[in-house]
C-alpha cells in the first residue's frame, strides 16, 4: 500500500517538475545568476508546493496517516 501511495504522488510530482522544465539543470543551477537571462520559474515551482505541503502538515499534526490504519488515540 505504502509504494502505491508513493507511486501516485510522486508520478503527478515528477510530471509536473517535467512539464514546468525543471528536468533542464541549467535552468536550475543558473536561477540565482540575476546577471544572465533569469527566469523565475521555479519561484512559481516553489510557491505552488505551499499549499501541498501545508496540507500535509495538518495531517502529520493529527497523527492521521493514509498508509496505516486509524490513528493512535
Amino acid at each position: 500500500m505504502r509504494n502505491l501511495i508513493g507511486l501516485m504522488s510522486g508520478a503527478p510530482f515528477g510530471l509536473g517538475l517535467w512539464l514546468s522544465g525543471m528536468t533542464d539543470m541549467r535552468k536550475v543551477l543558473g536561477f540565482p545568476d540575476f546577471f544572465v537571462v533569469w527566469g523565475a520559474t521555479l519561484v512559481f515551482v516553489k510557491a505552488r508546493a505551499i499549499l501541498p505541503m501545508a496540507l500535509a502538515w495538518r495531517v502529520v499534526r493529527r497523527g492521521a496517516s493514509l498508509a496505516e490504519g486509524e490513528p493512535d488515540p
